[in-house]
């Protein structure tokens, strides 16, 4: 072989191994910069369900309607609001989701009846849960209210079909 013929041989060999160096080396920031789009886009998707949320939270309660007392202002004694009369506590767990100790966790944040339960908000539930640690996250309390409702009202076999349901997936 001549001088010439291993040169330019040696020119390929090089120039094939610095595309394979550049073509790895694009494809690593393509994988990254790829990386980091889909956990923004998970991020916008996140907090625009939070957002979604908070709007349907405002207008159910601004559909509720709000049971004030009136209290007279210019009488000749303070009149106060009648306090509503303490209720024991309802059994939470008849709930389908709610165990024991999550029973337990939602008393010690003053939900203790159905009827506390159906009024509370469902991002006041998930909250709660949050705080509460990883255990606890994984629930999901979206049918809570509407369970607790049933049960405030009695409607026993209501609640027992839509338990089902719940429990069969559909």
């Amino acid at each position: 072989m001549t001088y010439a013929m291993l040169t330019h041989t040696q020119e390929v060999a090089i120039s094939t191994g610095v595309l394979l160096v550049l073509l790895c080396a694009a494809a690593f920031v393509g994988w990254i910069m790829g990386g980091k789009t889909a956990d923004q886009k998970v991020n916008e998707l996140s907090e625009l369900v939070e957002v979604k949320k908070a709007a349907l939270e405002e207008a159910r309660l601004a559909k509720k309607p709000k049971n004030e007392a009136i209290v007279a202002t210019h009488a000749s004694k303070v009149v106060y609001p009648a306090a509503p009369e303490p209720h024991a506590p309802d059994d939470l767990t008849i709930i389908d989701g709610i165990g024991p100790r999550t029973a337990e966790l939602l008393n010690k944040e003053g939900i203790q009846t159905f009827e506390q339960l159906a009024e509370a908000s469902i991002l006041r539930i998930a909250r709660i849960l949050k705080n509460a640690g990883p255990r606890f996250q994984v629930q999901d309390p979206t049918l809570w209210p509407k369970q607790a409702k049933l049960a405030h009202e009695k409607k026993w076999e209501e609640l027992e079909k839509l338990k089902t349901l719940l429990i069969s997936g559909k």
